[in-house]
């Protein structure tokens, strides 16, 4: 897959988010505690994707996570912004967090494009989002849980305020055939009290466990997956953003990072308008050929984070 020389300058997008049930699952530690509040113009619509200046090879498979930082029911130019800058990119699956389901309802040309995981919890809906190409994939099959030992009940790891989950949409790339999990999540993030950086840190790294422990109990383990989402950690020595839950993945040993391992970089920056990276997209080791990875950075961006972009194929 070609990439456009220029950059791509990418508004916001949106949507929000998830859950369903299922059974309990053993995980590595059992710190959660039960919480009875929840928290939580017009463009020409075209083949292919905007990534490319060809039409994209048939394996070629375009993800995005992007944190929108939250989505305006009120605010038109923000919604319209969020619209075309799906619209201008056209990623094969996006993951959107701190979004909310009414950006696909306002939009008829996104609705064409893209099927929409909106899941709920507890009658209430999350802040992630799932959009998916109708064309290029079947949806399967999704399922919502809360990152704790308890992740059908409504439930939070020890030190973090806010209620923390995955969504697993199982997939079918209609050009091969062949069948994957995208996962979407969002960790805990971060805190201006000094204390609550180790408490935060360290409730990332727990959830960090439990989502790969519910990709071992809850997900066909011969099936790929891609984990896309802000981490609210980074690589880099940060003491606001410590490691924490990127960290835990990458030791595993199960997932590699996409920026790592991509045949070509596009230069772009950092996920983070503070010059860092919280904003991963991280794939089931050996099971993806990457082809590109770039962050799409704005002049003048919409949301405090930019959305970051791995074009990859399955191997």
């Amino acid at each position: 897959m070609k990439i456009h020389k220029t950059s791509i300058v990418i508004s916001s997008l949106v949507m929000c988010a998830f859950l369903a049930g299922c059974a309990p699952v053993s995980a590595p530690v059992d710190t959660c505690q039960q919480s009875s509040e929840a928290e939580v113009s017009s463009v020409k619509t075209t083949t292919g994707s905007a990534l490319t200046e060809e039409p994209e090879e048939a394996h070629d498979i375009s993800v995005m996570s992007y944190n929108i930082a939250g989505y305006s029911k009120t605010d038109d130019a923000h919604k319209k912004a969020i619209e075309s800058g799906i619209l201008k990119l056209r990623p094969d699956i996006a993951v959107i967090n701190e979004g909310d389901a009414g950006l696909c309802s306002d939009s008829a040309q996104l609705t064409e494009i893209y099927d929409a995981v909106v899941p709920t919890f507890n009658g209430s809906i999350t802040e992630s989002v799932v959009l998916i190409n109708k064309d290029k994939f079947s949806k399967l099959s999704e399922e919502t849980y809360c990152l704790t030992a308890t992740p059908t009940e409504y439930s939070k790891v020890a030190g973090s305020y806010h209620y923390r989950f995955m969504t697993a949409v199982k997939l079918e790339h209609k050009a091969t055939g062949k069948q994957f999990y995208i996962i979407a999540t969002h960790l805990e993030n971060n805190s201006s009290n000094p204390d609550a950086f180790r408490r935060r840190d360290s409730a990332r790294k727990l959830q960090a466990k439990f989502l790969l422990a519910l990709i071992d109990q809850k997900l066909d383990a011969s099936l790929p997956f891609i984990i896309a989402g802000d981490l609210n950690s980074s690589d880099d020595t940060t003491e606001q953003y410590r490691k924490g839950g990127i960290s835990e993945l990458l030791a595993s040993g199960r997932v590699e990072n996409s920026s790592a391992v991509a045949a070509t970089v596009k230069p772009g920056g950092y996920s983070h308008v503070s010059g860092i990276t919280l904003d991963h997209i991280l794939l089931s080791r050996g099971s993806f050929a990457v082809k590109m990875y770039s962050v799409e950075q704005s002049d003048t961006p919409p949301s405090d984070h930019h959305p970051v972009i791995a074009v990859v194929e399955l191997k």
